[in-house]
């Protein structure tokens, strides 16, 4: 009888035990699709509030976010006790892509404060869909092979994030429409919904392992100072963003719409708004992809090497240096492309 090794060596991903080869790969498709779904709703949600309401309007989507996600914080934490993690795995996928496809109808048809509506669905969509996955891929996979099949999904959510910013960009530049990204998103939604799926449950970590207790996030805040800690951090971080995000935003819609006044100063109506769309949703693309590609750098060591060098207390005080230097520049009227560089680098 022909033997096997007992592992198969993937170049610049480690060793995969030959058992969990396919397994890894459909962990793997199911991140990439995930994250190339989620960057397309990304982008089309920026040219979906900003173009229909403005900067303020954005202001206003983002703080209306934080609030149903805080209030649902605690839900989280009661609908999860005495089950499973991953269990509804592909409920909440399917439910996640019909989602997709009403907001497609929904900006199709220009029906009132959808970009307001869809902005704060993205927000859920990440939060939800992510953790989906993520308990789906810690309820499946072998202990044993964890360390390996985790990082190799992680590496395709990376590829997947740049291919639908890219996508994205590529679609707006050429003459697409938000209810065309949203309609693509909800499509590789429903494909990585199957492809979660079919990740064989009962083989992983926490298959044996106790159904989690009743919890809230909110009451352990309370009873740890160094979650605490952790919380204002995070809270200081986003602030920073959420500030430099609504800056940026306004530079991008005032950049869209002089270039819009250039190249069509007569048209009017529901054709400028969509053409509007289509300008924004180009630099954004282009943005987010940046964004991206920059994230793939720092894990291919720049972020071990700035660590290294620099020191926890300087790589915190990090982002409010970038951040007073972008907006400064951008206060000082210099390019968006500046301003760009500069949210990059935060």
């Amino acid at each position: 009888m022909r033997t096997y090794p007992t592992c198969v060596r993937v170049p610049s991903i480690g060793r995969i035990r030959l058992a969990a080869s396919p397994l890894a790969l459909r962990a793997a498709a199911a991140s990439f699709t995930l994250l190339c779904a989620y960057y397309l709703l990304k982008t089309a949600r920026e040219p979906l509030v900003l173009a229909s309401g403005g900067v303020l309007a954005k202001s206003a989507s983002t703080g209306v976010q934080a609030m149903v996600l805080a209030a649902l914080l605690p839900l989280g934490g009661r609908l999860f006790a005495g089950r499973r993690p991953s269990a509804g795995f592909a409920r909440l996928g399917l439910g996640l892509g019909l989602a997709c496809a009403a907001f497609a109808v929904a900006a199709a048809a220009r029906m009132p404060q959808v970009g307001t509506a869809f902005y704060v669905f993205v927000g859920l969509f990440g939060v939800s869909a992510v953790a989906n996955l993520s308990l789906r891929i810690a309820d499946v996979v072998p202990e044993a092979d964890a360390a390996h099949v985790v990082p190799f999904a992680l590496a395709f959510a990376t590829l997947g994030g740049i291919a639908g910013s890219t996508l994205a960009g590529v679609l707006y530049a050429h003459g697409g429409s938000s209810p065309a990204a949203i309609g693509a998103a909800a499509v590789l939604v429903v494909l990585h919904t199957w492809l979660g799926a079919g990740l064989h449950a009962g083989q992983g970590a926490a298959a044996d392992a106790p159904a989690p207790p009743a919890t809230d996030g909110f009451a352990a805040l309370g009873r740890s100072r160094a979650l605490l800690g952790l919380a204002a951090l995070v809270v200081v971080a986003n602030l920073v963003n959420t500030v430099g995000e609504l800056v940026l935003s306004a530079h991008v819609t005032a950049e869209a719409r002089s270039e819009l006044a250039r190249l069509a100063p007569t048209l009017t109506g529901p054709a400028a708004a969509e053409r509007l769309e289509q300008l924004i949703g180009a630099r954004y693309g282009r943005f987010f992809s940046a964004v991206n590609l920059a994230t793939v750098a720092l894990q291919l060591g720049a972020a071990s090497a700035l660590a290294r060098h620099l020191g926890g207390r300087a790589l915190r005080l990090a982002p409010l240096a970038v951040a007073v230097v972008a907006y400064g520049g951008a206060a000082a009227g210099l390019s968006v492309a500046f301003l760009f560089a500069g949210k990059v680098a935060e």
